[in-house]
């Protein structure tokens, strides 16, 4: 039997496995504003059922949802080791 297809208006980003994470990542950016990936991550990992995410998935994630014009960079900022670093601010796409 073919599966429905989904009327409830939600956004593709508020479906499925990542939902959870993407729905952490806006919170987060929404409230403390532009952020770099790492201290995203950090916040996150404050959360009760986040707290066993990798860096790894979390910049995957945050990656994916530039590439989708969700999410854009802020500018840059030096880190310790002389890298640079590009904090994400949050785009409401309509």
């Amino acid at each position: 039997m073919a599966r429905r297809e989904d009327k409830s208006g939600r956004i593709s980003v508020f479906k499925g496995r990542k939902a959870k994470l993407n729905r952490a990542i806006f919170q987060i950016l929404a409230l403390k504003g532009p952020l770099a990936v790492y201290d995203i991550c950090k916040l996150i990992k404050k959360q009760k059922l986040l707290r066993r995410k990798w860096y790894s998935v979390m910049n995957r994630r945050v990656r994916m949802l530039e590439q989708q014009d969700y999410i854009e960079k802020a500018g840059t900022r030096k880190t310790a080791s002389c890298f640079s670093e590009d904090p994400k601010d949050l785009v409401f796409k309509l």
